[in-house]
Protein backbone atom coordinates (compact mmCIF):
# COMPACT_ATOMS: atom_id res chain seq x y z
CA UNK A 1 0.00 0.00 0.00
CA UNK A 2 1.24 3.46 -0.50
CA UNK A 3 1.54 6.42 1.93
CA UNK A 4 -0.91 8.95 2.41
CA UNK A 5 0.66 12.23 1.92
CA UNK A 6 0.22 14.53 5.29
CA UNK A 7 -2.31 17.35 5.26
CA UNK A 8 -1.32 20.41 3.85
CA UNK A 9 -3.05 22.50 6.77
CA UNK A 10 -1.46 19.92 9.78
CA UNK A 11 2.15 20.13 8.51
CA UNK A 12 5.18 21.52 10.64
CA UNK A 13 5.75 23.09 7.40
CA UNK A 14 2.85 25.00 7.01
CA UNK A 15 2.78 25.39 10.96
CA UNK A 16 5.98 27.12 11.16
CA UNK A 17 5.26 29.00 8.12
CA UNK A 18 2.16 30.75 9.93
CA UNK A 19 3.87 31.00 13.07
CA UNK A 20 6.95 32.88 11.13
CA UNK A 21 4.27 35.06 9.33
CA UNK A 22 2.50 35.76 12.55
CA UNK A 23 5.59 37.00 14.47
CA UNK A 24 7.55 39.17 11.61
CA UNK A 25 3.06 40.49 11.16
CA UNK A 26 3.56 41.24 15.29
CA UNK A 27 7.27 42.84 14.97
CA UNK A 28 5.96 45.02 11.98
CA UNK A 29 3.01 46.23 13.80
CA UNK A 30 5.21 47.52 16.58
CA UNK A 31 7.04 49.06 14.25
CA UNK A 32 4.71 51.14 12.93
CA UNK A 33 2.26 52.02 15.89
CA UNK A 34 3.84 54.94 17.06
CA UNK A 35 3.74 56.72 13.74
CA UNK A 36 -0.37 56.02 14.02
CA UNK A 37 -0.51 56.64 17.00
CA UNK A 38 1.27 59.77 17.39
CA UNK A 39 -1.47 61.78 15.66
CA UNK A 40 -3.43 61.67 18.18
CA UNK A 41 -1.46 61.64 21.08
CA UNK A 42 -0.82 65.32 20.00
CA UNK A 43 -1.90 68.48 21.73
CA UNK A 44 -2.52 70.58 18.44
CA UNK A 45 -4.12 73.43 20.29
CA UNK A 46 -1.37 73.61 22.82
CA UNK A 47 1.39 73.72 20.20
CA UNK A 48 -0.20 76.72 18.12
CA UNK A 49 -1.03 78.78 21.14
CA UNK A 50 2.73 78.15 21.95
CA UNK A 51 3.76 79.17 18.76
CA UNK A 52 1.63 82.29 18.54
CA UNK A 53 2.92 82.87 22.17
CA UNK A 54 -0.12 82.56 24.12
CA UNK A 55 -0.41 80.74 27.30
CA UNK A 56 -0.93 77.36 27.51
CA UNK A 57 -3.90 77.45 29.39
CA UNK A 58 -6.84 74.95 27.69
CA UNK A 59 -9.50 76.62 30.20
CA UNK A 60 -9.19 79.98 27.87
CA UNK A 61 -9.79 77.72 25.35
CA UNK A 62 -13.51 78.20 24.08
CA UNK A 63 -15.73 76.65 21.48
CA UNK A 64 -15.18 78.96 18.72
CA UNK A 65 -11.44 78.92 19.01
CA UNK A 66 -10.21 76.26 16.91
CA UNK A 67 -11.87 72.79 15.50
CA UNK A 68 -9.41 70.78 14.34
CA UNK A 69 -9.01 67.96 11.72
CA UNK A 70 -5.96 65.61 12.36
CA UNK A 71 -3.02 67.72 10.32
CA UNK A 72 -5.31 71.06 10.20
CA UNK A 73 -6.81 73.58 12.34
CA UNK A 74 -9.83 74.85 11.12
CA UNK A 75 -10.98 78.15 13.05
CA UNK A 76 -15.19 78.53 13.40
CA UNK A 77 -15.61 81.61 11.17
CA UNK A 78 -18.54 83.16 9.06
CA UNK A 79 -16.20 83.53 6.48
CA UNK A 80 -17.97 81.94 3.61
CA UNK A 81 -14.60 80.50 2.28
CA UNK A 82 -13.72 78.73 5.31
CA UNK A 83 -17.52 77.28 5.60
CA UNK A 84 -17.16 75.62 2.16
CA UNK A 85 -14.01 74.15 3.52
CA UNK A 86 -15.63 72.93 6.79
CA UNK A 87 -18.53 71.25 4.74
CA UNK A 88 -16.23 69.60 2.14
CA UNK A 89 -13.89 67.97 5.30
CA UNK A 90 -15.08 64.91 6.25
CA UNK A 91 -13.21 64.99 9.44
CA UNK A 92 -14.87 68.29 11.11
CA UNK A 93 -17.74 67.52 13.72
CA UNK A 94 -20.81 68.04 12.32
CA UNK A 95 -22.54 69.34 15.38
CA UNK A 96 -19.75 71.91 15.38
CA UNK A 97 -18.31 70.37 18.83
CA UNK A 98 -14.37 70.97 18.96
CA UNK A 99 -12.59 67.33 18.51
CA UNK A 100 -10.69 66.12 21.32
CA UNK A 101 -7.31 66.76 21.24
CA UNK A 102 -4.04 64.48 22.83
CA UNK A 103 -2.37 65.17 26.08
CA UNK A 104 1.70 65.64 24.81
CA UNK A 105 2.59 69.38 23.38
CA UNK A 106 5.62 67.92 21.53
CA UNK A 107 7.07 69.36 18.93
CA UNK A 108 7.60 68.77 15.38
CA UNK A 109 11.46 67.82 16.07
CA UNK A 110 10.68 65.94 19.62
CA UNK A 111 7.93 63.87 17.25
CA UNK A 112 10.65 62.99 14.84
CA UNK A 113 13.14 61.87 17.01
CA UNK A 114 10.33 59.89 19.20
CA UNK A 115 9.60 58.11 15.48
CA UNK A 116 13.67 57.89 14.77
CA UNK A 117 14.77 56.41 17.55
CA UNK A 118 13.43 53.04 17.00
CA UNK A 119 14.54 53.10 13.64
CA UNK A 120 18.11 53.63 15.01
CA UNK A 121 17.76 51.09 17.57
CA UNK A 122 17.00 48.78 14.66
CA UNK A 123 19.75 49.85 12.13
CA UNK A 124 22.36 49.22 15.62
CA UNK A 125 21.43 45.45 15.63
CA UNK A 126 21.04 44.93 11.95
CA UNK A 127 24.26 42.37 11.99
CA UNK A 128 24.46 41.59 15.66
CA UNK A 129 21.08 40.06 15.36
CA UNK A 130 22.23 37.64 12.69
CA UNK A 131 25.10 36.49 14.51
CA UNK A 132 22.87 35.55 17.75
CA UNK A 133 20.42 33.68 15.46
CA UNK A 134 23.66 31.47 14.05
CA UNK A 135 24.48 31.17 17.48
CA UNK A 136 21.46 30.59 19.72
CA UNK A 137 19.31 29.39 17.18
CA UNK A 138 16.62 31.55 14.91
CA UNK A 139 13.26 30.31 17.30
CA UNK A 140 14.79 31.42 20.76
CA UNK A 141 16.31 35.22 19.44
CA UNK A 142 13.06 35.85 17.33
CA UNK A 143 10.81 34.64 20.82
CA UNK A 144 12.98 36.50 23.12
CA UNK A 145 13.02 39.71 20.94
CA UNK A 146 8.88 39.03 20.18
CA UNK A 147 8.33 38.66 24.01
CA UNK A 148 10.86 41.91 24.80
CA UNK A 149 9.24 44.03 22.19
CA UNK A 150 5.96 43.55 23.43
CA UNK A 151 6.09 43.91 27.27
CA UNK A 152 7.64 47.17 25.90
CA UNK A 153 5.24 47.90 23.43
CA UNK A 154 2.64 47.58 25.70
CA UNK A 155 4.28 49.65 28.71
CA UNK A 156 4.31 52.64 26.03
CA UNK A 157 1.89 54.85 27.40
CA UNK A 158 2.91 54.24 30.77
CA UNK A 159 6.24 56.37 29.64
CA UNK A 160 5.05 58.46 27.68
CA UNK A 161 3.04 60.29 30.04
CA UNK A 162 6.26 59.55 32.62
CA UNK A 163 8.73 61.73 30.49
CA UNK A 164 9.31 62.17 26.72
CA UNK A 165 13.01 61.10 27.01
CA UNK A 166 11.55 57.96 28.59
CA UNK A 167 9.77 57.18 25.58
CA UNK A 168 13.00 58.19 23.50
CA UNK A 169 14.53 55.18 25.38
CA UNK A 170 12.30 52.43 25.64
CA UNK A 171 11.42 52.90 21.72
CA UNK A 172 15.09 52.77 21.27
CA UNK A 173 15.02 49.46 23.33
CA UNK A 174 12.41 48.24 20.84
CA UNK A 175 14.05 48.85 17.66
CA UNK A 176 17.00 46.96 19.23
CA UNK A 177 15.44 44.15 19.90
CA UNK A 178 14.02 44.28 16.30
Amino acid sequence: MADKPPSFLLSIRFMLALLGFLAYATQYTQKINMSVAIVCMINNTALSLQNNGTELAHEKLSEETLYENSSVLIGKSGDPEMSLVEDKCGAVDKNKKPMKDGPFPWTKDMQGLILATYFIGYFITEIPGGYMSLKFGPKRVLAISLLTSSILTMALPFFARFHYTALLFVRFVIGLAH
